[in-house]
């Protein structure tokens, strides 16, 4: 078979993100100290209303963390209505995407989380969730120490660390229109 290496199912990284330095060398720094400190994965949620950046920005901190995660970056956007076949679909597209041949793939849910924490447990990767229900990720997070999550949604997870994004101030809105439009057209 085609061996393709580590999974890299990130988005691709929009380019217009105004007005969030701060945030994202804060999520990168928390998620980079907090790789080895516990038993189980640093997961940072970034949390706000719909159209506030969330996924922008989950997407841009994905990119800069690339590096230390290399056996993969994993993505799967949710939405708020989770059902627990969703989150079935999402784990074995996960453990696919790892090279797990489907003859071994479990069809159990409890069976395929299991396996995904195992195959995770020793490896170093990172997976982004959007737009996910707080209450039901938490079976989807890898194991060990040597991996991470990002979350986007409405609350954060009790076991996340949950950064709120709030607007864009006007100026940084006027400067997002200006890079989408340009000068002359928001003169």
């Amino acid at each position: 078979g085609l061996a393709l290496g580590p999974p890299a199912q990130l988005p691709r990284d929009t380019g217009d993100l105004v007005g969030r330095d701060d945030v994202l060398s804060r999520v990168e720094r928390w998620v980079v100290d907090g790789l080895g400190r516990e038993p189980s994965p640093p997961v940072v949620a970034l949390t706000g209303l719909p159209g506030v950046g969330k996924t922008a920005v989950a997407v841009r901190v994905a990119h800069r963390l690339r590096r230390h995660f290399p056996d993969g970056q994993l993505y799967a956007a949710l939405g708020d209505e989770t059902s627990e076949a969703q989150l079935h679909g999402v784990l074995t597209a996960f453990l696919r995407a790892v090279g797990m041949p489907e003859e071994r793939l479990p069809t159990g849910f409890a069976e395929l989380g299991a396996l995904f924490r195992t195959w995770t447990a020793d490896r170093r990767v990172l997976v982004v969730f959007d737009d996910v229900d707080p209450s039901t990720v938490g079976a989807l997070l890898p194991g060990g120490s040597g991996s991470a999550a990002l979350v986007t949604g409405r609350r954060a997870p009790s076991f996340a660390h949950g950064v709120p994004l709030s607007e864009l101030t006007i100026a940084e809105g006027i400067e997002l229109l200006t890079r989408l439009l340009g000068d002359r057209r928001v003169a």
